[in-house]
């Protein structure tokens, strides 16, 4: 866990693995020779070999800026930096992987004889653009750009400046004011979706179908064309261990176009209980919920349900009920290690107007925007309500 700039100036082997990097913010300090230093950028490099794993670079000025490097990044998040997300110059060799850029102004910029390969990574939600590129030789495979410079009408997804060659193949970029920016460099796509007709062998434009799933909003609907539409087998892409559908089914057969998802894993319990299992009306329910995380940390929508005697559920939704299947929190981030409750999450003085007969209280935890098809685990708690006498 770092607040502060990491630095490497001709460095043989720096490997980072593990770590989060956030919160620095742009500043300067004038050392008595007069020089002046401007900080900001969270991690430095400069003719160094680096390698980052399984690392977040965040709420910065700046993400990773790097010069005249060998640089490796693989399952990385570089989010919400003021600035560029990651800055490659000079005579550096990138390779980025199972990486995620989202939030920053830029999410990767390459350029002054750079070269870069991009596999599988989500490049979204970028305000300016999802990736430049100056000067540039670039493979971009297996990735998803999208939902960059929503705000923009300048922005795009990909630009390509300065005389940079970009191949991409099996990618889906789609939803940024303009999929392409090209002055003076080439692009090459084939066996990609694009928000727009792009000429390149097994090209579509097709709306991807995003659907929110355990991990993200870039899930692909079973009925998207993008399934089974890439250039190659998915264990040749080696993206058979990894999924683009919410169920965590791998991908198999031909690749699935655009970025595969770590298949989710959740050891998670959830417990209710009752105050007693008959009441009458004008009895007071008293509702507990017990909820624990023995795997890793994970965000979850926990819901709080009574089932009545027709079927009809209705929700505890910020203190009070509403009709429908409604979560009581979603997108509650639970530590790995997380325990609570026991513990009354609602008292309910039953109405005398009540419809008597059996119903269920059931607590619930699921994938975010799931509902039940992304059931996580559950506990159902049975009682019946007398006629009023």
């Amino acid at each position: 866990y770092c607040r502060q700039i990491i630095g490497a100036y001709d460095v043989e082997q720096v490997s980072i693995e593990g770590l989060m990097i956030e919160d620095c913010t742009y500043s300067w300090v004038e050392f008595p020779s007069g020089l002046t230093f401007y900080s900001g950028t969270a991690v430095i490099c400069n003719n160094s070999t680096i390698s980052f794993r399984d690392t977040i670079v965040t709420s910065s000025y700046s993400g990773i800026s790097c010069s005249d490097c060998d640089l490796e990044i693989v399952g990385t998040e570089i989010t919400k930096n003021s600035q560029v997300g990651l800055s490659v110059r000079g005579d550096s060799c990138l390779t980025i992987s199972h990486t995620i850029a989202t939030g920053n102004s830029i999410g990767i910029d390459c350029f002054s004889g750079c070269d870069a390969q991009i596999l599988n990574c989500l490049i979204a939600g970028n305000r300016e653009c999802g990736i430049s590129f100056g000067q540039t030789s670039a493979a971009i495979l297996g990735t998803t750009i999208a939902g960059n410079s929503r705000h923009s009408s300048t922005g795009c997804g990909v630009q390509s400046n300065s005389n940079s060659e970009t191949f991409l193949s099996d990618c889906i970029i789609w939803d940024n004011p303009r999929t392409f920016n090209r002055t003076h460099g080439s692009i090459t796509v084939q066996h990609s979706d694009l928000d727009g007709a792009f000429e390149g062998e097994g090209n579509i434009a097709s709306d991807p179908m995003f659907t929110r799933g355990p991990l993200g909003e870039y899930y692909l609907h079973p009925d998207c064309p993008c399934i089974d539409a890439g250039s190659q087998s998915a264990e040749e892409a080696g993206l058979s261990d990894r999924t683009t559908q919410t169920d965590g089914t791998p991908d198999s057969g031909m690749v699935d176009m655009g970025y595969h998802y770590p298949i989710a894993e959740a050891d998670v319990g959830v417990s209710c209980s009752l105050n007693a299992d008959e009441f009458a009306p004008g009895d007071v329910i008293r509702a507990s919920m017990g909820l624990e995380n023995r795997g890793s940390d994970i965000a979850v929508d926990i819901y709080a349900v009574i089932v009545l005697p027709d079927g009809s559920v209705i929700s505890l939704i910020e203190g009070a009920f509403g009709v429908g299947l409604w979560p009581w929190h979603s997108d509650l981030l639970l530590p790995s290690g997380f325990a609570a409750g026991p513990q009354i999450i609602f008292e309910l003085a039953i109405p005398l107007s009540t419809e008597s007969g059996d119903y269920s209280f059931i607590a619930a935890v699921c994938w975010p925007g799931m509902e039940y098809s992304g059931l996580l685990s559950s506990d159902e708690s049975r009682f019946s309500i007398a006629p009023l006498e």
